[in-house]
């Protein structure tokens, strides 16, 4: 993940959304044989042999950062993507009454339970949204190795299918071309690149509001680089 920052924004200098969209990735044996992906005799920068895999999505350093200690998180994957790539904020309902504790019968289907227990209520709008997402990646471990059913679970396969805005995509790579063509995505790289070189939330006064309007309308409409 840090030698494909270090390609896109400084050695290529290429667009930022080849960040999401880039079909190589930098492997060493050990990484290719971790990812299920051919065989290389050496380190390198390798092409994708699945169709699911593109970009920084498909990566174990993402897939990784947003999961449970045993296990995948579909509510934890999809909230990492709508507030870190959409800027899409999701609260606990002031009325919710969560069973934290509540876990899949031991002949059901995570996903089922999920899609049962998130159905109605609440919390079901905010789910609808996070869970969706999180289905999509479900096909890759909690270290973003490839799998074909749940946990312990072979008698639950994984599609890998899933929806952001109700638009169906398929893996971390569908993921990836509807978030890098989704009109919030590049107004919340300016607003995320905005706070990391301030050090501070740029939305918390009227000031700095103004200031990431400027920012957002200066690259509207343009595929700009990091450095611009």
């Amino acid at each position: 993940s840090a030698a494909l920052v270090e390609k896109v924004v400084f050695q290529d200098r290429a667009p930022y959304r080849d960040l999401f969209l880039a079909r190589e990735s930098f492997l060493t044996p050990e990484l290719a044989k971790h990812y299920g992906l051919p065989a290389v005799t050496k380190e390198g920068w390798t092409p994708y042999a699945s169709a699911e895999r593109l970009g920084l999505l498909s990566h174990g350093a993402f897939l990784s950062s947003f999961a449970n200690i045993g296990d995948t998180s579909p509510v934890k994957r999809g909230k990492g993507v709508q507030n870190r790539l959409l800027c899409r904020r999701f609260a606990l309902p002031v009325d919710a009454n969560v069973d934290v504790d509540a876990k899949p019968a031991e002949d059901e289907c995570r996903i089922d339970f999920f899609r049962n227990t998130h159905a109605g209520g609440a919390c079901a709008a905010c789910h609808k949204a996070l869970d969706g997402v999180g289905f999509g990646l479900e096909r890759f471990d909690r270290t973003g190795a490839p799998r074909t059913h749940e946990l312990g679970k072979p008698n639950c396969p994984l599609d890998g299918k899933g929806e952001l805005d109700e638009k169906p995509f398929e893996g971390p790579a569908g993921l990836a071309k509807l978030v890098t063509e989704h009109e919030d995505f590049q107004p919340c790289v300016v607003e995320q690149m905005t706070r990391f070189y301030l050090g501070q939330d740029p939305t918390g006064t009227p000031q700095g509001e103004a200031y990431l309007s400027s920012l957002r309308e200066r690259v509207a409409g343009k595929d700009f680089q990091m450095q611009d």
